[in-house]
């Protein structure tokens, strides 16, 4: 992914522009204070699509853990029975 750059000057004296394209563009806004990276400025849309992609591996993450504990020891595993009884559903 291409990323556009400005640097901190930059961004101060036009940060509504930089703010617009960034609602039409999906590509981030890298911020350079004297040459050095500052600061990534992304869109609201790119950031919820992140933060929800980190929590789908995460979940991942947590699902694999927990496989592993299983396959160290299976009595681990419930049957139909135990798993239904313990969701507690009204008939």
């Amino acid at each position: 992914m291409a990323t556009k750059t400005a640097t901190v000057s930059e961004f101060r004296g036009k940060y509504s522009t930089y703010l617009e394209e960034l609602q039409n563009d999906s590509e981030p806004l890298l911020l350079l204070n004297r040459g050095q990276q500052a600061a990534y400025v992304i869109s609201p849309q790119i950031f919820d699509a992140l933060i929800e992609r980190l929590e789908d591996l995460e979940d991942i993450v947590e699902g694999m853990k927990a496989l592993e504990e299983i396959r160290k020891d299976p009595s681990l595993l419930l049957d139909e029975e135990e798993f239904l009884s313990g969701l507690d559903l009204e008939e």
